[in-house]
Formats: C-alpha cells, structure tokens, sequence
C-alpha cells in the first residue's frame, strides 16, 4: 500500500525544473490546503512564511463565434461551476483573469463564491503580473489564462520549458507552490 502511494504522489508532483509530463490524476477539490484527489490520496500545498500558491487554468470550453473574443459553451460554463466547486473549500486571496469573455466567465462563479473581485492582467506582460503579485501578501492566487499563457507562467515560475496547451485540452489545473526561489509543481485534471 506504502508503495502505490508513493507512485501516486510522484505522478502529480513534480520539482519545478524538471521535465513536464501528462498526468491522470483527477482533482475532486481542495480543502484548506490540501489536494483531495478522485481516489482519496492527498497533498499539502501550504504556503509557508513568504511562499505563495498560484493555481494556474486555461479558461473553459470556448464558442467559436465570435472568433476573436468568444463566451463560454454550455460545457465551458459548466466547467467553470467545476472549478468554483474544486476551491470552495480552501482559501483565495486573489483571483486574476485577462481581459477576455472566455477567461472572464470562467473566474466568474468562483469570484462569486469567494466574495472576490476578479483582479484583471494583460496577458501581454506576464512578468510584470507575477512581479506584481509578488509585491503583495496574498499567498493563495487563481490565474485564470489561454492556452499559450498558463504554460508560460509555469516556465517563468518553474524555469522549465513547458508547451503550449492543446487547443482541445480544458481540463488541466497546475498548482505552484514557491518559496520565492523554488518550487513544486502538481499538474493535474479537473
């Protein structure tokens, strides 16, 4: 039993740095700050001291019309009551969205839920949005993003050279817990 937890436990979490691989572990939600996966195995994700959590998403399914900036699907909507239901049991100090109707709606339920405003960024200067969150005292961040963005964060936090999402592909949630010089990345599914 000792051994497939362990198994588990290494499937999801990964040494920010290392090589980035796909992962089946299934989120059911977050309690204070502990992962509680499909199968009951869980991880400590407290933030310590000066360390902040950041929970990285891509928005939920897309419409196709209109191109540039489309809402939700129904299953996008969905996806995002989902993710509202994965964090109402933890804490949020801040939630970041761009400025997009896709990535909007998808923070939506869960600002809601939470009584936070959504805090919007460019998602042009990603740096500048993690310096900024840096500078504050929230520890525990939702940052709602796109395809290519999500996976930047986690190259620029992580130092590691993660792709960009498959456009097919709504369902991953990537936690990073960083000390302010490492950190530990949980890739998993929602």
């Amino acid at each position: 039993m000792r051994i497939i937890i362990v198994i588990a436990l290494a499937a999801i979490i990964q040494a920010c740095g290392g090589t980035k691989e796909a992962t089946t572990s299934q989120i059911s939600k977050i309690e204070r700050a502990q992962i509680i996966l499909a199968d009951g195995f869980t991880v400590d994700i407290e933030a310590k001291d000066s360390s902040k959590v950041y929970f990285l998403v891509r928005h939920a399914e897309k419409d196709t019309i209109p191109r540039g900036n489309p809402a939700l699907t129904e299953a996008g909507s969905e996806r995002a009551i989902k993710l509202e239901q994965i964090f109402k049991g933890t804490r949020l100090d801040r939630i970041y969205s761009s400025m997009f109707t896709r990535t909007l709606f998808t923070a939506q339920p869960t600002s809601e839920s939470k009584g936070l405003d959504v805090t919007p960024y460019d998602h042009s200067a990603l740096r500048g949005l993690l310096e900024s969150i840096q500078q504050t005292n929230d520890q525990y961040n939702l940052i709602v993003g796109h395809s290519n963005t999500t996976p930047a964060l986690i190259n620029e936090l992580c130092g590691t050279k993660m792709n960009n999402i498959d456009e097919s592909v709504y369902d991953d949630l990537f936690i990073v817990v960083h000390d302010g010089s490492t950190g530990v990345l949980h890739s998993l599914k929602y």
